[in-house]
């Protein structure tokens, strides 16, 4: 609503004196002889004693409508019609008093402060809690040591309902767990006269619990709201309100998003190493490299050409027979709580080769005569053979292959010497032959 506002001086202006408007607060002043209006500074005042005091005028500055509880308002400043004149001011009194009085009659008086604390001014922002929604009239009255310095002024104002405010930001709609975005920048308008900004702001979910650190609009309707990573929600689908408080002539608003909060994502998980020799019956070790962020677990699948190997689930293979010839990878898997398990595969071996025996040199034992009965100790094999023969041999001729081992020396030995043969074999490994000493002349 325009506001009309009437000034009044009650002394005489003296020559040279002029009134001028300035935008739509209307102010009064006092210039000199053949200054312009916009040359006169209100504010360049002296207190210092003088003769005589120097008329005075009522300056309004700030809206004349605001919002219920806004943090602006209108003010009012007494101030000399002479730039550097001297401002009196009775000692002892409350000399400026201003009365403001609402449509119903009831009234708020507010006494001026002035010197030795400054030109005395007052706004009417100390009645916002007070000031219902409506049209206010406004009288001031200064009596100064004489009719010369004093002074009444009268205007009016309004005050509005709080401001129906509107919030929008933005806070993404989904992320994954550990990647939750730092800040949201929170924007705030509002339905009605323009005025300074306050409020705080926050987050919170639809419990009414808070999280993030809030912050508040201060001479601008944009903010940011800090995210801390501490406070981050663990997978779901949430509610998020960002929330205006209101207050201080706004009323509070909220927007709801729903966010999605998914599964963490494993920013690094390396290729995983094996070492160790490609052999049947040696051992293969997967090493999972450095994952980030660290994961709190691994497992580990084995196969051999692309086949699981079965019970191989460790970090360490003992390769087994039925690997031979294929080559072997290993996928390491990496979990990590509210993070979904990621999996990384080893580059493949060589083919994996036979394994090998170790065994030692068998014994004989027994007579070394025709029709005794000899017996071999082929000592312990590693690892052991699934299948032994016997290979007998005189003077370097075989005589017999048996699979057990004891033998019965023929008529055919006589004068010769024996020597056994002991042959091992097992899947996937190198089948090996070892050999005795020659036994003494069979008589």
């Amino acid at each position: 609503m325009p506001t009309t506002v009437s000034l009044q001086r009650l002394a005489a202006v003296r020559p040279g004196a002029v009134l001028f408007a300035s935008g739509l607060a209307l102010g009064l002043g006092v210039a000199p002889a053949g200054a312009a209006p916009s040359e006169v500074d209100s504010s360049a005042v002296s207190l210092a004693t003088a003769s005589e005091p120097s008329p005075v005028i009522v300056l309004q500055s700030g809206p004349t409508t605001w919002h219920e509880g806004a943090k602006t308002s209108l003010c009012l400043k007494i101030v000399p019609t002479e730039p550097d004149a001297t401002f009196w001011w009775p000692e002892g009194s409350n000399p400026a008093v201003v009365q403001v009085t609402g449509e119903d009659g009831s009234t708020w008086t507010h006494y001026m402060i002035g010197p030795p604390y400054g030109i005395p001014q007052v706004c009417l922002d100390p009645l916002e809690t007070e000031l219902e929604p409506g049209h206010y009239k406004v009288h001031l009255d200064y009596e100064g040591q004489s009719e010369v310095d004093s002074v009444s002024w009268d205007g009016q104002f309004d005050v509005l309902p709080p401001a129906v405010t509107h919030v929008d930001s933005d806070l993404t709609s989904s992320w994954n767990y550990g990647a939750m975005p730092r800040e949201t920048m929170v924007e705030v308008t509002h339905e009605g006269v323009e005025t300074t900004w306050a409020g705080d702001l926050h987050l919170e979910f639809s419990d009414g619990s808070q999280f993030g650190h809030g912050s508040s609009l201060s001479d601008s309707n944009r903010n940011v709201i800090e995210l801390w990573p501490v406070d981050e929600p663990v997978p779901g689908i949430y509610q998020i309100s960002v929330v205006f408080g209101g207050g201080y002539g706004f009323l509070p608003s909220r927007q709801v998003k729903t966010v999605t909060v998914d599964s963490g994502v494993f920013a690094t998980k390396p290729v995983p190493a094996i070492t160790g020799t490609a052999k049947v019956g040696s051992t293969l070790t997967a090493s999972p490299g450095a994952w980030s962020p660290a994961a709190t677990g691994f497992t580990y699948v084995w196969r051999a050409d692309g086949v699981v190997i079965d019970g191989a689930t460790s970090r360490t293979l003992t390769v087994p027979a039925s690997a031979a010839g294929k080559k072997i990878k290993v996928t390491v898997k990496g979990s990590r709580q509210y993070y979904a398990t990621a999996s990384a595969t080893s580059a493949a071996t060589s083919d994996v080769a036979r394994g090998t025996f170790s065994a030692p040199r068998p014994t004989i034992s027994g007579t070394k005569r025709v029709g005794a009965t000899l017996t071999v100790d082929r000592g312990t094999w590693t690892p052991s053979p699934s299948s032994v023969k016997y290979v007998w041999k005189a003077n370097g001729v075989k005589i017999a292959t048996k699979t057990t081992k004891t033998f019965v020396i023929p008529s055919s030995a006589r004068g010769k010497r024996l020597t056994v043969t002991v042959v091992g074999s097992r899947s996937g490994y190198t089948t090996k032959n070892v050999t005795s000493y020659r036994t003494s002349v069979i008589s």
